[in-house]
């Protein structure tokens, strides 16, 4: 028996909208992938086959040992005892070592001897309060997710399943996570957007309106496979196009020679008895009327053949956002935006910086939590003064912060490519949010009700226009994009003229937008161009 199966899974929305029909699957062994768009469904697919809640249709098969890490784990009230739910066992330890033990505490130790001193030594590792009785409020978003991770491999069930678990963890931990997967023998479903952990996947599982379809290899063979897709469906339109084009020119010379054919029988009409020409008349007529007809229905299915092939492809369509003038190629050197010369930030990393950052170059920030990172941005656009050392350089620069500041929460994302001067008008600002999925009434809401993604890409939409794009500083912009859009900002970012300075915990789309250096905080010292 398959260690998690599931077939004929449906579910319906309030509203009435089906969000998926008819779904089966089976989790094979090794690292699955799943993925889709925002509001695709697959937390929620997430939560039913952990059994967090019940199907509206269909049958689930899970394992014995099945451990669900959901994307938002809650922050626990107590202790780390508690969050771990170490506390019952540590009371009959103590129960124990008084002598003042009974047969239940001896129950409850059974197996769960070690459990204590595991949970010491990991909290050692990861590097997090080293005692059980600490707070667990007292921990970030990020150490309670790391937490959490450590304890669901500890309890090595036999099919893991992790909803979006690197969103919360800086490039060590996810580091620590893609070693913990590898290391895992168990079966995983792992729903991320994260490309480096994706690059180790074994199969992708893509949940779309249409099902649920399964690809063999990693992330990146997927899209190959999604390639040569399209690139069929592109050539099954052209096909059905000639098809078409074929089927209406034949009907036009059919009809040519059956109205020639007329105009030979009234020429013929004095020779022949009228009985005769009328049975002839009567022939023609209904044999003309029977290839019409035929030829309607071979039209028509002809048109929905290629009607399903545009319905297929438009849903294939991807995103689009343009930032800044479009060009070919890039600047390798251009003006300095900004010159520091033994500059010391006033928090985090104390070692004096001595850097320039040029217009057209594409640069990587990293460093630990704590070391400055948001800090340096701030001292280079003029907000914070350094300790010591100067800051050169009056070039403008656009600052795209973690929460999107830059947008107004009440105006509308219409409202706001017309304040930033974005389209000469409604129609082409329309067109541009319609290229980041804002379409129709969706360009007219509050930006306070669109979500951290469409946030994210009205944001850069609006710092990356005008003629003299400027230099930006973007602090993890791929935090809150999912698969597609994250794509789309690559590509984005790829045809960039301006040039950027970059904060993001993901190895794979910092290469994806082809750094050319790394600059690291904490040490203080600089690589050199790769």
């Amino acid at each position: 028996m398959p260690p998690l199966h599931f077939s004929q899974l449906s579910h319906r929305l309030a509203d009435g909208r089906i969000l998926f029909d008819n779904l089966q699957g089976t989790l094979g062994p090794g690292l699955t992938a799943l993925i889709g768009r925002n509001g695709a469904g697959k937390s929620l697919l997430c939560q039913l086959l952990c059994d967090q809640q019940p199907p509206q249709s269909g049958q689930i098969t899970r394992p014995e040992h099945l451990v669900y890490v959901p994307q938002q784990p809650p922050c626990p009230e107590g202790s780390l005892a508690d969050m771990l739910g170490l506390t019952p066992i540590l009371q009959a330890q103590r129960r124990i070592e008084n002598g003042e033990f009974d047969e239940t505490d001896l129950a409850r130790m059974e197996g769960n001897w070690d459990a204590v001193a595991q949970a010491q030594t990991a909290l050692e590792q990861l590097n997090l309060p080293h005692t059980l009785a600490a707070k667990a409020s007292a921990l970030s978003g990020g150490e309670r997710v790391k937490l959490r991770l450590w304890q669901a491999f500890a309890q090595r069930p036999q099919v893991l399943i992790l909803d979006e678990p690197g969103n919360h963890l800086d490039r060590a931990g996810r580091y620590w996570l893609r070693q913990r997967l590898s290391a895992f023998s168990g079966s995983v479903l792992l729903v991320s957007h994260d490309l480096s952990l994706l690059s180790q996947v074994e199969r992708v599982w893509d949940l779309t309106e249409q099902g649920l379809a399964v690809y063999e290899g990693n992330y990146a063979d997927y899209l190959q496979h999604k390639a040569v897709h399209s690139a069929a469906i592109v050539r099954a339109l052209a096909n059905a196009d000639r098809a078409l084009k074929h089927h209406r020119a034949q009907q036009l010379r059919n009809e040519q020679k059956a109205q020639q054919r007329v105009r030979q029988g009234k020429a013929k009409r004095g020779s022949h008895p009228k009985v005769l020409l009328d049975a002839m008349k009567d022939r023609a007529t209904a044999a003309c009327k029977g290839r019409r007809r035929q030829a309607e229905q071979t039209e028509q299915h002809l048109r929905q053949s290629r009607c399903a092939l545009s319905q297929k492809q438009a849903k294939d369509v991807r995103l689009r956002l343009t930032l800044g003038p479009q060009t070919s190629e890039l600047s390798s050197r251009r003006a300095v935006v900004r010159q520091l010369d033994e500059c010391q930030l006033p928090f985090g990393s104390q070692q004096p910086l001595q850097l320039t950052l040029h217009q057209g170059q594409r640069y990587r920030l990293l460093g630990a939590n704590g070391s400055g990172k948001t800090t340096l941005f701030k001292v280079l656009l003029g907000q914070l003064a350094p300790a010591a050392g100067q800051v050169q350089g009056q070039a403008p620069i656009g600052y795209l912060d973690q929460h999107c500041q830059i947008l107004s929460g009440q105006a509308s994302a219409l409202a706001h490519l017309a304040r930033f001067d974005v389209g000469e008008s409604e129609a082409q600002r329309r067109t541009q949010l319609a290229g980041i999925g804002l379409r129709r009434d969706d360009a007219l809401r509050p930006v306070a009700k669109l979500s951290g993604g469409e946030k994210m890409k009205l944001a850069m939409l609006l710092l990356g226009q005008g003629t003299s794009p400027p230099f930006l500083l973007l602090d993890e912009p791929d935090n809150h994009l999912d698969l597609e859009a994250k794509a789309v900002l690559i590509a984005a970012l790829n045809n960039y003229p301006g040039g950027f300075l970059l904060i993001s915990h993901d190895d794979g789309f910092a290469d994806a937008v082809n750094i050319e250096q790394i600059l690291a905080l904490g040490s203080g010292s600089h690589q050199p161009d790769r």
